[in-house]
């Protein structure tokens, strides 16, 4: 059988079959136009092209478009953070630590708004999870893990849930976490400790609470 392929200079190469009785081409990952009647007129006016070159000339052409277009729409985001464009604020004038990072005006609040909180109550822990909170801010961590979920706590939730007791930390919590942490197993824990603490106040972004008997 005769195929008509992209990456053959001469306009041919060799086939086989897929399982799904495809053709496909051995010499590159498109499925190729591949005719079983190359004595039809339609077949003959084909070939022609492909022998000029017309068909493989528009056909890669048509993929190279298409990759930079991928690639090009992938580019304008970035990870968890959003439109490339919007990448303009310099989160280094919130924590110094973060110098030469740039994101979104939504980051930047929402650590401008923990830099607030962290001045405001310094005895003050970020649950269930915001890594790197207390490095940022140059404390001591209250607990020896970022995440307080159950897939990271090994089996030590006692000692997690005795140290916070102890120390008595303000909690902050995204309050955008709230649901989840009502509804999902993994912060069964959080869940626990916040049932004993008071809610004082709600920032834009946080939700701060305090142990029932300060």
């Amino acid at each position: 059988m005769m195929c008509i392929c992209v990456c053959s200079p001469a306009g041919y190469c060799l086939v086989q079959r897929d399982r799904a009785g495809g053709i496909t081409c051995r010499f590159c990952f498109f499925y190729s136009l591949a005719y079983s009647r190359l004595g039809t007129e339609y077949g003959a006016v084909e070939q022609e092209r492909v022998a000029n070159g017309e068909t493989g000339v528009f056909l890669c052409s048509l993929c190279i478009l298409v990759f930079v277009s991928l690639f090009r729409y992938a580019y304008s985001f970035v990870y968890r953070d959003g439109l490339r464009s919007e990448m303009r604020a310099e989160l280094g004038a919130v924590y110094p630590k973060l110098s030469g990072i740039i994101s979104n005006k939504n980051t930047f609040d929402l650590y401008r708004d923990l830099r607030d909180l962290q001045a405001l109550y310094p005895n003050s822990i970020v649950l269930p999870h915001f890594p790197l909170a207390d490095y940022l801010a140059d404390k001591t961590p209250v607990l020896p893990l970022d995440w307080v979920v159950k897939r990271e706590m090994g089996g030590q939730e006692a000692l997690v849930y005795n140290q916070l007791l102890e120390n008595k930390p303000v909690i902050l919590i995204e309050t955008s976490w709230l649901t989840d942490i009502e509804t999902e197993p993994e912060y069964d824990l959080v869940r626990e400790v916040i049932a004993q603490y008071n809610k004082m106040e709600q920032t834009a972004y946080f939700t701060v609470y305090k142990m029932n008997d300060e």
